[in-house]
């Protein structure tokens, strides 16, 4: 087991790791908070400009989603750069490590450990921001909480989302991030074709029985045939299963895709 996985192993891959890439996370981190700094200070401006009240401003928390979310995904999909990189990939095919620890390395950099990094330091960010905001027009915005409910709720839903933008980092050679928005494009266009097909096969009678609907002033819509209690049971039953795939699979099934997109590409340039 210890050939396949090594705790001692992968926290050394993730010390390299990091130690490789903290200058491009440097980069990435205080570009973003030099954007964030100039957009915050417009903002203000334009509020003062129009004497509007700056109570209830959401402008941290759409700013913080914006990293997370977006920029979270950028940096998923540049995870393997240098595998793809035929004058670099030798560094990754002579790490000493597997695969698997070679891919729970970034994958940890580039999820839960962005995610924490990211929460902790956008506070200090924040401060920095408001108070040039302060001194310059002598109003800010809200302080950002880091511990609001609000903002521990999203990095779950950045953890499973991020996976596809890693997997897709492991499979395109050039411009991940950008084919890898195109493959979810497609795929959602499929997948709506696919659904209205399955939706005009299974509730058929639905399309041909408007007359059942009736609309009054006390109910908007009310369905008086008699299949909406099997209707709603088969809604249930779809939003428990799109949990159960969110939540249990979606990820799992993308660090799987990835792990032998990363195999296959050491066996090729192995040989």
């Amino acid at each position: 087991m210890t050939n396949i996985f090594s705790l001692s192993r992968l926290f050394k891959l993730i010390r390299k790791d990091l130690l490789s890439e903290y200058k491009s996370l440097a980069i990435w981190l205080s570009s973003a908070a030099g954007v964030m700094i100039v957009i915050s200070a417009l903002n203000i401006l334009i509020y003062k400009l129009n004497g509007t009240d700056l109570n209830g401003s959401q402008f941290h928390f759409v700013f913080y989603i914006l990293l997370l979310f977006p920029g979270g995904y950028i940096l998923s999909a540049s995870m393997f750069k240098d595998v793809h990189d035929k004058v670099r990939n030798i560094y990754w095919l002579t790490l000493p490590g597997s695969t698997l620890e070679k891919m729970v390395s970034r994958l940890l950099i580039s999820s839960l450990f962005y995610a924490i990094l990211l929460t902790l330091l956008y506070p200090l960010l924040a401060l920095l921001s408001e108070s040039f905001n302060l001194l310059l027009f002598g109003i800010r915005h809200s302080w950002f909480n880091p511990f609001n409910r609000a903002i521990l709720k999203l990095i779950p839903y950045y953890i499973v989302t991020q996976s596809i933008f890693f997997a897709g980092a492991a499979t395109f050679r050039k411009h991940p991030f950008a084919k890898t928005l195109l493959s979810l494009t497609l795929f959602q266009i499929a997948l709506s074709i696919l659904s209205a097909l399955l939706a005009r096969l299974i509730l058929g009678n639905l399309f041909h029985s408007i007359s059942n609907f009736q609309f009054s002033d006390g109910d908007l819509m009310r369905y008086t045939g008699s299949t909406i209690s099997s209707i709603t049971g088969t809604g249930k039953i779809l939003v428990v299963a799109a949990k159960v795939f969110f939540w249990g699979i979606l990820a799992p099934f993308f660090y799987v895709f990835a792990y032998f997109k990363l195999a296959e590409k050491e066996v090729r340039d192995g040989i």
